[in-house]
């Protein structure tokens, strides 16, 4: 996902540098519908792929102990107190990642 991501994004940049030196390029219909599609299509489709790929980023726990305010509950689930619940929860995966962020969704909806 990611390498289609930057090919998209060098794509775009291609294009449209061609477009911003060389503007007598877009003369003929179909020269207009590249132009179209490098100055319009291809931002969204990059937007919409990086949205995509940083949502599916946030899913891990390094994303959320990444955070500054974050890294002290995330350093909490590496502690070796077997009377600390969510540490064994964690390093021994009772508790599958899937569960854990549809829970996070359904609490959200209600």
């Amino acid at each position: 996902m990611t390498e289609l991501l930057i090919f998209q994004i060098i794509l775009t940049i291609v294009l449209t540098c061609i477009f911003l030196f060389r503007p007598s390029v877009t003369t003929g219909v179909a020269w207009k519908m590249v132009a179209f599609v490098g100055l319009c299509v291809l931002p969204a489709l990059c937007i919409d792929a990086g949205v995509s790929t940083h949502m599916q980023r946030s899913e891990q726990t390094q994303f959320c102990i990444s955070c500054h305010v974050m890294a002290p509950y995330g350093q909490s689930l590496y502690v070796d107190d077997a009377k600390h619940i969510p540490a064994q929860h964690f390093q021994n995966h009772r508790v599958p990642p899937e569960a854990r962020y549809k829970n996070r969704c359904s609490v959200a909806e209600m």
